[in-house]
Order: structure tokens, then sequence, then C-alpha cells
């Protein structure tokens, strides 16, 4: 097992243990370099590498390598965790009343400011559920100094997207005794329980740890951080084309209306026997619901060619799909 941590005057060092109980500190430092809290690292198996992110504070203004506006991320990454992490020195660092020079312009920004405020912390993972993909729950430090959750997304854990135009991924509803919960903040990880993702947070009544604070315990269900919804009009769907591996059409979504799915060829004409008129009406509430054509799932003499799907939804929202064999669950696009 292996552990980050920012240590006061020491700088970035990794920690290892056989059993998550006895910790010892390796004397070689990742970096040496005072971040600003918060020391994320993670193993990217799609790449081969390890992937970090440091808080870089506010205090940096008028720096060339840097854009004025306050706490960024700025991300790294090593295939050998065991030694320095590779960086770029800055002349002359930064020092900010540390023995060592605080993060500065070592590394590229991961995670800039936003309109919902500057970067707290990334809590960035590699999603273990679903092929490529890259997952952020970031705190946002807004101009009233009130830190909430919003959610990014990546392919490759480098280029991130916000999805902060939908707002923040986790609201600030419920109250610690008679108390509202003004901010609410993941913490690091995500635990499956069957078909439940479970994530802890950190709640506080107050601004920036000044209220009453409550660790709690959320639960969605699998793949559900975003959905693609529906309501009473009916909505429509075209994929990009994409190449696809597996015998069955799987999706997770919630319907309480009606939902169909089309198979179509490259440039977007019908597939016969795949059409929408084909597909057999889905209402259901499935994590893992398996399409049928007049009463077929077998997309056998498909399987590798260049589709997309077109689907139509009533009253519905739209988690996720993929494409599985009866044996294990595979690769949605290449």
């Amino acid at each position: 097992f292996k552990m980050t941590a920012w240590v006061a005057n020491k700088g970035i060092v990794l920690y290892t243990s056989p059993d998550l109980i006895h910790w010892k500190r390796s004397e070689t430092l990742m970096l040496p370099l005072v971040c600003g809290g918060g020391c994320e690292t993670f193993w990217d198996d799609q790449f081969g590498v390890y992937r970090n992110f440091l808080k870089r504070d506010p205090n940096m203004e008028g720096l060339g390598c840097l854009p004025s506006g306050g706490r960024v991320a700025v991300g790294f990454e090593t295939h050998e965790v065991f030694k320095t992490w590779p960086f770029n020195p800055v002349t002359p660092p930064v020092f900010t009343g540390w023995a060592l020079p605080s993060v500065s312009c070592e590394g590229p920004i991961s995670f800039p400011v936003t309109g919902l405020g500057e970067v707290y912390r990334t809590r960035a993972i590699k999603y273990l559920w679903a092929p490529d993909t890259y997952l952020a729950f970031i705190w946002r430090f807004d101009p009233i100094q009130v830190r909430r959750t919003e959610l990014a997304t990546s392919r490759d854990g480098e280029n991130w997207t916000s999805l902060g135009h939908l707002g923040y991924y986790m609201g600030s509803d419920g109250s610690v005794g008679s108390q509202d919960i003004l901010e609410r903040k993941a913490q690091y990880g995500l635990v499956r329980r069957g078909n439940e993702i479970w994530q802890y947070t950190e709640d506080d009544t107050g601004p920036h740890g000044s209220g009453q604070r409550r660790c709690f315990r959320t639960r969605q269900r699998l793949d559900g951080f975003v959905s693609l919804d529906a309501g009473s009009e009916t909505g429509r769907l075209r994929t990009l084309p994409f190449v696809f591996e597996g015998q069955h059409l799987e999706l997770n979504l919630i319907s309480n209306g009606e939902v169909r799915v089309a198979l179509l060829d490259e440039g977007g004409g019908p597939i016969p026997g795949f059409t929408l008129t084909d597909c057999d009406p889905i209402q259901t509430d499935e994590v893992s619901h398996r399409v049928t054509w007049n009463g077929n799932s077998n997309l056998r003499n498909l399987e590798g060619s260049t589709v997309r799907l077109g689907i139509e939804m009533t009253q519905a929202k739209l988690f996720a799909f993929e494409f599985v064999d009866d044996a294990k669950s595979l690769l949605l696009i290449r």
C-alpha cells in the first residue's frame, strides 16, 4: 500500500505499508515543494503512471507562467514512484515562509479557477468500474469563502472537463443539530457496494471550517454521477460513430415513460432489424437493462462495425450504456 503526504519543512513524501496499519516513510522526497494542503496521488493503469495534484496557493500573482485569479491545482506524474518525481525547477523559487519553495510553476495547471471559484482540493481518481474514465470531485472556494464540490471528468487523466455548468455536484441540504449545512465536501475515494457507489463527505455549518463539522455517507446508483434527462416531450440523441466489442447492449436508466434505442450505420442510416420501431419499449429502473429488438439482443454480427446509437426517451433518465458479453463487460468506445 502507498500513501502520499505533505510533511512540513520536508516536502511531499511517500509512505508504504504491508497492512494499512504500520507505515514507513521513504527518505527520498517525491517533490521538494510545499503545497497548500492535500497531496492526492493515484495509480493510472491506463498509461502506467502515478498522478499527483498539488494545490497552489493564491499568493503567486505576477509569475509569468501563472494566470491571476487564485488557487489552482498543479499536476505531476511519474513512472517511478520511489524516485523524486520529474518537475520543472523555477528560478528563482517562490518561498512563502517555509524551508522549501512553494508550488508555483513546476508543473502544468490541471485544474484552473472557474466561475464556481478557486481550487481547494481535487479529489481526483481513476474510476474503477468503467474503462478510460477519470473523475475529480473538486472543492471550489467561492468569493464568500464557502467550499462546495464540483464534478469534473477526463478520458486521459490530464485534460479535464468541468461539469460546473450543471451546478454543484453535491448540494448542501440538511442540518447538523439545529444549524443548516453550508459546506459539503467530498472526501477522497469511492466505495462500491453491489450496484451502489458510496462517498463520504465532510459537512460544515460555517464557512471554511468555522462551524460544526460532521462526516456523512452518501449513496447513489453505480455510474450515476450525471444523467441525460427527458421530460414529457420526447428527447432524441444520436451518438458519434464508434466501434464496439460485445454481444449485447445494456443501459443504466430510470424510465417511467418509454425509451427506445436504434443501431445506426456510420452515416446515421438505419440498420435493418435494429431500428427504433424494432426496439422493444423500455420502462424500468435498472443498472444493466439489456436492450432487445423484436425479442433479440444478440449483436454479434455487428461487432467490430462502426455504428452510432439513436435514442428516443420520454420521462426517463439515462446514466450510462455499455456493450457486454455474457461473460464480462467490455469497452464501449475505442
